[in-house]
C-alpha cells in the first residue's frame, strides 16, 4: 500500500526475519509501544482484547517504515492480551509452556 498517512515523530520499525521479529526503535518509540501496551493491559476484561500497530501505508500512526536492519518490514502487529492464557500459578506461562520459554 502507499499514501498513507504522515510519519509518527518516533521511530517504532518492526522487522520479520526467518524465525524472529526485530523492533527499532528510538526512546520515544518505546514509550509509545510501552503506553499502547500499558493502556490494552487497562481495557482487557476478562475475555481478553487486542490492539493494532500499524505503519502510515497501512492506515496508521503507530509504526514506522524505515529500515534498521535489512528485514522486511512488517505494517501490521496484532497484540493480544487474553487472560485466559495464564499459566496455572499465574505466571503467565501459558499452557504448556514455561514462563522463560
Amino acid at each position: 500500500m502507499s499514501g498513507g498517512l504522515e510519519a509518527p515523530a518516533f521511530v517504532l520499525t518492526v522487522e520479520a526475519e526467518p524465525d524472529r521479529v526485530v523492533v527499532y526503535a528510538d526512546p520515544a518509540g518505546l514509550r509509545h509501544l510501552v503506553s499502547r501496551l500499558e493502556r490494552l493491559l487497562e481495557t482487557a476484561g476478562p475475555g481478553g482484547d487486542h490492539d493494532h500497530l500499524m505503519t502510515p501505508d497501512w492506515g496508521g500512526t503507530d509504526l514506522t517504515s524505515a529500515p534498521g536492519g535489512g528485514g522486511p518490514v512488517v505494517h501490521h502487529v496484532k497484540v493480544y492480551c487474553d487472560p485466559r492464557l495464564a499459566g496455572p500459578t499465574g505466571t503467565g506461562g501459558g499452557p504448556g509452556r514455561s514462563p522463560g520459554a
